[in-house]
């Protein structure tokens, strides 16, 4: 199961907070998902289902709005995984347009610091760098 890219076939990624399963079909992901409740259980354990979710980017299609679970798993049009959002468009634009909101909320919040006569404008670039930037530039690499 899974998709190509560059070649190499791609079924899951693994991080230690969750895994990403990819298929290519709903049949194919439900296999998977059977695959790894098997895994997991010999290994005493278990999937939590009030926290799996599945989104189906399938642009021909309208993502397949009217479908709203796989197995045990509810279907989402998106969701925020390691910090960055996904979603049903396999685009990043809703993500950008998230960051940018973010970044300005933080900007929003350093007020005061902005105003303050008595920090140098050295002072303040450091802290956009760091306090700003950070926030809109994060998960950016990938």
């Amino acid at each position: 199961g899974g998709i190509t890219i560059g070649g190499s076939k791609i079924s899951n990624l693994r991080f230690a907070d969750g895994t990403t399963l990819i298929a290519a079909s709903q049949e194919e992901l439900v296999a998977l998902l059977n695959v790894l409740e098997q895994h997991s259980a010999a290994y005493g354990l278990g999937i939590n289902y009030n926290k799996t979710k599945v989104i189906i980017v399938d642009r021909q299609h309208d993502n397949h709005r009217e479908i709203k679970s796989i197995g045990r798993c509810e279907v989402v049009q998106s969701f925020v995984y390691l910090g960055s959002l996904i979603d049903n468009s396999g685009s990043c634009e809703n993500e950008i347009r998230r960051r940018i909101q973010q970044t300005r909320v933080a900007m929003t919040k350093l007020t005061k610091i902005w105003r303050d006569h008595n920090i140098t404008k050295a002072t303040k670039m450091s802290l956009v760098q760091s306090l700003v930037f950070s926030i809109f530039l994060y998960g950016s690499e990938t």
